[in-house]
């Protein structure tokens, strides 16, 4: 049913996600630019971009998830989360707090901008994924990195193509 009712701006990140790496993003991304908040320059959507001490964010317009890699230093769980080790990290739906530290506040100012730019009927919910933690919601954010198949043996692109096209032509349906 989203395929047929979303506007254009909303049906386009659904189909191809973005995806942003924070965690070695730009000094200016997360700032006021000229233009507004500067965005990190959104990566390839493949897993093959994961590192185990990064955070990520993916998106599609409806959900987001903030990846976060087994081996993250304890300085940024503490900076993102203010929790002082990767451990004690929960997944799920979460409100990131938003901390008295640059990059706590230059990684809010990406998802606010990024929820800012869908202008739709949906406010996305953040998920929190641990590169270790529950099956369910790591499948659910690789699901969304497109180009490529993955360990959990998720579609290639061009399977992901053709699901796509069935689902527009209605056959999926049936």
């Amino acid at each position: 049913a989203l395929l047929t009712t979303l506007p254009s701006q909303l049906l386009i990140p659904y189909l191809h996600p973005t995806f942003y790496g924070l965690h070695n993003m730009p000094p200016e991304c997360g700032t006021i630019g000229e233009h507004g908040v500067v965005m990190p320059p959104p990566l390839p959507l493949t897993s093959e971009r994961l590192e185990r001490h990064g955070l990520y964010l993916i998106e599609d317009g409806q959900t987001m998830f903030l990846w976060v890699g087994r081996d993250a230093v304890p300085q940024l769980v503490m900076d993102v989360f203010d929790l002082p080790a990767y451990e004690q990290l929960r997944t799920g739906k979460a409100t990131l707090p938003l901390l008295d530290n640059s990059f706590s506040q230059r990684v809010n100012a990406v998802i606010n901008k990024t929820r800012e730019m869908r202008r739709g009927p949906y406010w996305p919910h953040l998920y929190i994924v641990k590169e270790d933690g529950e099956a369910a919601m790591r499948l659910w954010a690789l699901s969304m990195l497109v180009q490529d198949r993955g360990a959990e043996n998720l579609p290639s692109y061009p399977q992901f193509l053709t699901s796509l096209k069935e689902k527009v032509n209605g056959s999926s349906y049936t």
